[in-house]
């Protein structure tokens, strides 16, 4: 990077960006690259109590996370025990177009397979499009 005559003038040898002129050095002057890590590596140190505040602050984060994971996996055996198995929702269907065909619910020469595959895809939580 060629330096400007403004910088050889001002005999800056690593200017930073404009954008960091609020940290100008106590002189006045923009600050060196060097300048501004030696300030910030010594804002970089952390206190002791703000160590036990970080500390506090994990084990309260652990300890979140071990509770959502838990209600998550409550949340699977609901839905597990919430939706029948594929078995179980034939038999039901099954015995439920029996009673409609006993019941005069639906007329001679339905589909009975296509009516059974629709009520097992409903016990089961199968696709929700059909």
């Amino acid at each position: 990077m060629k330096k400007s005559r403004l910088q050889e003038l001002a005999g800056i040898k690593k200017p930073l960006n404009e954008g960091y002129a609020w940290e100008r050095d106590e002189n006045g002057a923009l600050p060196t690259l060097a300048s501004s890590t030696a300030r910030h590596a010594a804002n970089e140190n952390v206190t002791d109590s703000e160590e036990d505040k970080l500390d506090q602050i994990s084990k309260e984060l652990n300890k979140a996370s071990k509770m959502h994971k838990g209600q998550s996996k409550k949340i699977a055996n609901l839905v597990k025990e919430a939706v029948m198995s594929t078995v179980e929702a034939e038999n039901m269907a099954v015995e439920i177009l029996n009673q409609f065909m006993d019941n005069g619910i639906v007329e001679q020469g339905f589909d009975e397979e296509l009516a059974t595959e629709l009520i097992v895809l409903t016990l089961t939580g199968g696709p929700g499009e059909i």
